[in-house]
């Protein structure tokens, strides 16, 4: 063989060396792309394509659920602005003649400081209980000093948010 000949032969030679090394290459990426692709799938589906509508189902179903929940959460928050969520209670003797606490004022406020406080009077013969309005944190009747302490007892109170 010629000289020429040869340097063709061993250019061949290179570029079918520079030829396997690239289809060895392309077939370890083939062989990595179809791993990531079997855990992504994880057995459950025979397609990429199932896998992604199967996701994008299941992603929109989370979608309404989050949607209906939020309505809830609105909805809670509404009935918050007036459910009585603060409550003091004090205890007191009225009268001197008598020997326990056995008369109460209780308040019952939203976070607005407006609700109601009940106080029961207890006495010998009989029972009296009275209610009364309170908005933001004060009545349109007089209120006892009992009743005041527990209204002021409801107010400092923290309440959960």
């Amino acid at each position: 063989m010629s000289l020429p000949t040869m340097d063709l032969v061993y250019g061949a030679l290179v570029l079918a060396l520079v030829g396997i090394v690239f289809g060895l290459w392309g077939m370890s990426a083939a062989s990595r792309v179809r791993r990531r692709l079997r855990r992504v799938l994880r057995g459950t589906h025979d397609s990429l394509e199932e896998s992604l509508a199967a996701a994008q189902a299941a992603s929109q179903e989370a979608q309404a659920v989050a949607q209906a929940l939020q309505g809830r959460v609105e909805e809670l928050e509404k009935g918050f602005e007036t459910a009585l969520t603060q409550v003091g209670v004090v205890r007191f003797n009225p009268f001197s003649d008598t020997g326990s606490d056995l008369s109460f004022a209780v308040a019952l406020l939203n976070h607005r400081a407006s609700g109601v406080v009940f106080t029961g009077l207890w006495g010998r013969e009989e029972v009296r209980v009275y209610a009364k309005e309170i908005q933001s944190g004060d009545s349109r009747y007089a209120l006892s000093q009992e009743e005041r302490q527990a209204v002021e007892m409801a107010r400092t109170q923290k309440h959960r948010e």
